[in-house]
């Protein structure tokens, strides 16, 4: 109805009548919930006669709808293998074959209804996708009905759209909290209308509040509109003397005089009177007053383009060993043609280990049985390019069938290069997918491990012993008996000679923004011929003012209607510019196109669609151009290659290629680079939405003339792959990190994180406090942190042993404790962890043991044991003795 698919009569008529036909359902039928992805519980399930998937509420929310006895049945085989069912109280099976009686009769009804297309962006919860036309059809309803309810797809779907303030409307929270799950942390603003037990009034206040907050507009004669207000005058002088106002972080740096001169402003209120505006003109004067500010920080943040390069190293680094060790368990290991995965293999069953062989194609069948880790040595067999198409249907099969425990990881040959040496592109962006997956499925992800180019090398037992440490390391090369680490580092060293050119460049995807700037860059730098390589040609849009403004610089501009994957057609223009007057001199490959998809929703043709003109492209500039001498070959890549970029898999591939590509050509001693560029601010595609996106999570837009610069300074330094990106580390690195990422570890303003991130205070008296006394201190903070999120003002006075839920605590509540948890003291916890300990008491036993800092069992001297037993008994409360003595006498009666 808010969509304008139906009026609100349409709609409460056909609610009324789909609810009459659910009443007169012969079988109720039943539901439960499953702390479990959707993966998992169709893994174990398949397709069970009499019970249908309900809804998939998240990566550990999903209800199961259907007959009784058979819901019964699968709910004692899923908790047979660990995970946890609930009984649900409803009065149907919704979602269910039991609904299919009524969908006939709902349909005709639903035919009744007039309906219109959707005149906002409306989600569908059958699809997890925008919704068009479909929605206005009978047969959508009835499929509204019976099929599973996609909230997770939809909350994903949302978030993709730059959708970042979620109000859920009822009684209850109870959406936000599984909503919090489905997005990056951090990522929203989470709104509850009401809350049960809690004056509807404050609640609504409170709701209205954040939102305004969040830069809502709040029609706020329409919020006062049903209650009578008369104001007076504030009191002119303090009646308490408590601050309320947040103090403002110090800034670093002097600040400037027109600093200053804003700082003393003064509020004349005759002049201020004369500026009232309306409604619209706030909603204009809003929306500008965003954009300037956030044109004043990016300008006040921005700093000079030599503290925006960064290089991935690579650190010698020793494995050491776990104590005590883990168990060496199940592996599967899925096999190469040349025996690396059986090599090692046999490395795991010498520590102790049992192994199951298996073939790429079938090793998917066997994903229902429990293994410690899942190792993937099928991208060893694979050559260049189609290395990732083939990489990546195996790895979406094996996500989607891994289950917590147990993780997946990929082994590579001659992906990344440690030294210099020569690498395989095709390899090389199989770690781009691999960074993405360890980003979109971190539960399921175990890291990547490359190994020398040179398949004579025998590294099964370093594959073996990486494996079982489990060192939480994701990217891990091994060379010759050692192993090395990747690591972000900013680039340092002497730039040398300053980066100018002459003659002819040609740049691929030259109409397009960044081509554009890069083109102008080039003349400037003394490019005296610009070729503008583009599949549309003049016709694209603004060719013939692009063309205008390089030649008003001094320049000839030739643009050609070329596909950069038409080897023949390319070679033809190569041959075109050797004929002229002006040599080739200079190649940018900037063709490209993005793509959104989650790994497990990509194929191998949309990811071959994504790919082709990056990767085919280079491989044919690459090869008419070998043997010439250029200035510059440069390869317009992404930092999404380096860190990854959650749906965006096949473009992360795509970039890796290039990143190795560039590598591989400077191994052969031709110079090449690939940039790794963050968003551009002005050019290169990014959305305004997707742009204040990223910069909630810290990747600030770069500036052209930074990004430019940048690529001039990585010239200038001879190297084959940089990253030019304008990061705010404090905000970007808790987020990256919180799975534990290690990529990030040696970038300045460690500090600056780790204050952001984790209370380096408490850990550190938490583990000087006596062992004995730990769990009462870490207790008394639970308690701060619980009462801070329930909004009681008094911490000291929470019952430790009352179950959180009875204390008032809703899903959301759960999820914002968990995170708060997790950030301050720099942990990682799982989705389910209020759940499982439900008290201050049970969290904080819980999290000693995270922490390592739980107290050893010593057994007391027999004389101890009678004081220690009346110290037990008097701190039990009457519930907690009358349960010890039931239990007592339970077992006495046992053993009579």
């Amino acid at each position: 109805c808010v969509a304008g698919v139906m009026s609100v009569e349409e709609g409460l008529r056909l609610v009324v009548e789909r609810g009459r036909l659910m009443a007169g359902l012969r079988e109720a039928g039943a539901m439960a919930s499953v702390q479990a992805s959707v993966e998992e519980v169709l893994r174990e399930l398949g397709d069970e006669p009499g019970v249908s998937i309900a809804a998939d509420n998240g990566p550990t929310q999903v209800v199961l709808s259907g007959r009784e006895t058979a819901l019964r049945s699968a709910c004692a085989r899923l908790e047979g293998r660990g995970l946890k069912t609930k009984a649900l109280k409803v009065s149907h099976a919704f979602h269910s074959e039991l609904m299919e009686p009524m969908l006939g009769e709902l349909e005709r009804a639903a035919s009744q209804v007039r309906m219109s297309a959707p005149r906002s962006l409306l989600v569908s919860n059958v699809t997890g996708r925008e919704a068009g036309e479909e929605v206005t059809g009978a047969e959508y309803w009835s499929r509204h009905t019976r099929e599973a309810v996609r909230f997770a797809e939809g909350m994903r779907t949302l978030y993709e759209r730059g959708v970042n303030t979620f109000v859920e409307i009822g009684p209850h929270p109870t959406l936000l909290g599984m909503g919090m799950e489905c997005v990056p942390v951090g990522s929203a603003q989470w709104v509850a209308s009401l809350r049960r037990g809690r004056d509807d009034w404050d609640t609504i206040a409170e709701a209205a509040a954040k939102l305004y907050a969040a830069g809502v507009d709040i029609d706020w004669r329409g919020f006062d509109r049903p209650y009578p207000r008369r104001t007076v005058p504030a009191p002119t002088y303090a009646w308490q003397r408590q601050r309320y106002w947040m103090d403002p972080a110090p800034e670093s740096g002097a600040r400037s005089t027109f600093d200053e001169l804003l700082g003393s402003a003064e509020a004349f209120e005759a002049l201020s009177a004369s500026m009232a505006l309306s409604s619209e003109e706030k909603r204009v004067a809003r929306r500008t007053l965003e954009a300037l500010r956030a044109r004043i920080s990016e300008t006040r943040a921005a700093r000079p383009a030599h503290e925006l390069l960064y290089r991935v190293a690579w650190r010698p680094r020793h494995l050491e060993a776990s104590s005590p060790a883990p168990s060496a368990g199940k592996w599967l290991i899925v096999m190469d043609q040349r025996g690396a995965g059986e090599a090692v293999a046999r490395a795991l069953e010498a520590a102790g280990a049992s192994c199951t062989m298996a073939r790429a194609g079938d090793a998917a069948d066997l994903a229902g049985e429990d293994f410690r880790g899942i190792v993937h040595f099928g991208a060893l067999d694979l050559g260049a390019g189609a290395a990732c198409i083939r990489g990546l249907d195996d790895m979406r099969r094996w996500i989607a069938a891994a289950r917590p425990p147990s993780r997946l990881w990929l082994v590579t040959r001659g992906a990344v290069s440690v030294a210099g040496e020569a690498i395989d592109p095709g390899q090389a962006s199989l770690w781009g997918l691999g960074k993405v997956a360890s980003l979109e499925h971190p539960a399921t992800w175990g890291g990547l491990i490359d190994l020398s180019a040179s398949a004579a090398e025998d590294a099964s037992a370093d594959v073996a012993a990486e494996l079982l440490a489990d060192a939480g390391e994701g990217q891990v090369a091994l060379r010759s008996g050692r192993r090395y680490l990747a690591r972000l580092a900013p680039l340092e060293g002497d730039a040398g000679e300053p980066f100018a050119t002459s003659g002819t460049a040609l740049v691929t995807g030259g109409l397009g923004g960044v081509g554009l700037e890069m083109a102008t860059w080039l003349v400037r730098r003394g490019a005296d011929h610009v070729v503008l390589l583009g599949r549309q040609g003049s016709a694209a849009a603004g060719a013939a003012g692009a063309v205008a403004r390089l030649e008003a610089l001094g320049a000839r501009v030739t643009v050609a209607a070329v596909d950069v994957t038409d080897a023949a057609a390319v070679a033809e223009l190569v041959e075109t510019i050797d004929a002229g007057a002006s040599p080739l001199r200079v190649v940018v490959h900037a063709a490209g196109v993005r793509g959104w998809s989650r790994l497990t929703e990509l194929d191998g043709a949309a990811l071959e669609r994504t790919m082709a003109a990056k990767v085919r492209g280079v491989e044919v500039l690459g090869h008419l151009t070998r043997g010439r001498r250029l200035d510059a070959f440069v390869c317009v890549s992404s930092v999404a290659s380096v860190w990854g970029s959650a749906s965006q898999g096949a473009y992360a591939a795509a970039n890796a290629y290039l990143d190795g590509w560039a590598q591989a050509r400077r191994a052969e001693g031709v110079f090449a680079l690939s940039v790794g560029f963050g968003p551009w601010r002005d050019v290169g595609g990014v959305t305004a939405d997707e742009a204040a996106q990223l910069a909630r999570l810290g990747v600030r837009g770069l500036g052209t003339p930074a990004a430019l610069e940048g690529t001039a300074l990585l010239l200038a330094a001879g190297v084959a792959h940089g990253v030019v990106a304008d990061m705010d580390w404090t905000r970007f690195r808790p987020l990256y990190e919180s799975g534990g990422r290690r990529l990030l570890d040696e970038i300045e303003g460690a500090g600056e994180r780790m204050a952001a991130t984790a209370d380096v205070d408490f850990l550190a008296e938490l583990r000087r406090t006596p062992a004995a006394a730990r769990v009462v201190r870490l207790r008394t903070w639970l308690q701060r942190v619980v009462a801070g999120t329930l909004g009681m003002s008094d911490p000291a006075g929470l019952d430790v042993q009352k179950g959180f839920f009875d204390l008032g605590l809703d899903s959301l509540m759960a999820v914002q404790i968990r995170q708060s948890i997790a950030r301050e003291l720099g942990i990682t916890l799982a989705a389910t962890v209020t759940f499982n300990h439900p008290s201050v008491r049970d969290l904080a036993e819980h999290l000693l043991g995270v922490l390592g800092l739980r107290e050893p069992v010593v057994l007391p001297a027999p004389e101890s044991l009678a004081a220690d037993m009346e110290t037990e008994i008097d701190s039990l409360t009457d519930e907690e003795a009358a349960a010890r003595l039931a239990m007592h006498l339970d077992l006495e009666g046992a053993f009579e």
